[in-house]
């Protein structure tokens, strides 16, 4: 985060690429867990910046563990989303335009523990009653993956 700072400090609010390690953790009972921010309120998956030289598996396990306490063991590479309609502004009025590079991850370990001051609460949700605060990223993502899995 001290690069982006850093970053802001020359470009105010504009918008930043921004390439992030992104995942759907799902639990045994086919649950997705959805952290609600501390920014916005609203419910997302677990989702965080790719630091300077960071290799992107560590920089997904990294994310994982700093917002969720958990540890991943295993993942798959899921879908890559990007363009206009993942364009996001935050309560802050800083911009980005994301890359998130999504993975499934339904193998880990730990008990959860939300991150302190960047998120408020961390819920397992079935998919077919997902908060109805649902950040639009991940509507679209859940959407793809139900549809890949033919889960309705």
């Amino acid at each position: 985060m001290d690069y982006i700072k850093e970053i802001r400090k020359y470009i105010g609010h504009k918008t930043l690429l921004y390439p992030c390690a992104t995942a759907l953790i799902i639990n045994k009972n086919n649950e997705v867990l959805s952290e609600q921010r501390s920014d916005d309120n609203k419910y997302g998956y677990i989702a965080g910046l790719i630091e300077v030289d960071e290799n992107i598996i560590d920089a997904l396990k990294r994310e994982i563990k700093e917002e969720t306490n958990l540890d991943v063991i295993s993942y798959s590479f899921f879908n890559i989303y990007s363009g206009k309609e993942f364009h996001h502004i935050y309560p802050n009025n800083d911009e980005i335009s994301p890359i998130d590079i999504v993975f499934i991850v339904k193998d880990f370990k730990g008990t959860l523990k939300p991150q302190e001051g960047e998120v408020k609460s961390l819920e397992w949700f079935k998919f077919d009653s997902l908060p109805s605060n649902l950040n639009h990223i991940t509507e679209i993502v859940i959407k793809d993956y139900l549809v890949n899995n033919k889960m309705k």
